[in-house]
């Protein structure tokens, strides 16, 4: 989840609360794993920057 828990409120108040209470919300420094495939398969075949 890129969106922090009060990205769509209008009063400041959670809107979006996960399932898991371990579970973070908000933006994160790197990919997960289900991105990185998701990615791959989105665009297959591409080479990595170097």
């Amino acid at each position: 989840m890129h969106s922090t828990s009060t990205f769509f409120s209008m009063n400041n108040e959670s809107t979006i609360e996960p399932l898991l209470s371990s579970a973070s919300i908000g933006r994160t420094g790197h990919l997960s794993g289900s991105d990185i495939l998701l990615i791959n398969a989105i665009y297959p075949n591409q080479a990595a920057p170097s």
